[in-house]
C-alpha cells in the first residue's frame, strides 16, 4: 500500500501545483488585460479628434481585447476545476483505502468543498452529484 500511496500523493501534489498555477495565470491575465485595455483607452482618448482611430479603438479594439482576456481567464478556470475534480477523486480513493486499513481520513480539502453544510465553505457540485 505504501508504494501506491506514494504515487497517489505525488499525483495529488502535482495537481495542487496545477491549481495554483492556474490561479496565478488567471490573476496575471486579468492584470495584463486591464493594463492593456487602459493603455488602449488612453490611446483612443489621445486620438479623439481623429474620428476613425477613436472609433476603431472603442468599438473594436477594447471589446475584442476584453473578450480575449475573459476567454483566457475562463480557460484557466476550467483547468482549475478539472484539477479540483481529480483531486476530489484522489482524496476519495486515499481516504477509502486508509479507512479500510483503520487509519481514518487523511485528505479533505476538495471533499470539504463539496459537502453540504461544511463550515466556512460553499457547496460546489462534484462530478458524481446531481
Amino acid at each position: 500500500m505504501t508504494d501506491w500511496l506514494d504515487v497517489v500523493l505525488t499525483e495529488y501534489t502535482a495537481l495542487r501545483s496545477e491549481v495554483l498555477r492556474a490561479m496565478e495565470t488567471q490573476q496575471t491575465s486579468l492584470s495584463f488585460g486591464a493594463a492593456t485595455i487602459g493603455i488602449l483607452a488612453a490611446g483612443g482618448f489621445n486620438a479623439w479628434e481623429h474620428e476613425v482611430p477613436a472609433v476603431v479603438v472603442f468599438l473594436a479594439g477594447i471589446p475584442t481585447l476584453s473578450g480575449l482576456v475573459v476567454l483566457v481567464w475562463l480557460g484557466e478556470l476550467t483547468r482549475m476545476q478539472r484539477a479540483g475534480a481529480m483531486l476530489f477523486e484522489l482524496e476519495r480513493k486515499v481516504n477509502d483505502e486508509l479507512e479500510s486499513a483503520g487509519k481514518g481520513k487523511a485528505l479533505s480539502w476538495e471533499t470539504a468543498l463539496r459537502e453540504r453544510g461544511s463550515p466556512g465553505t460553499t457547496r460546489r457540485s462534484s462530478p458524481r452529484s446531481p
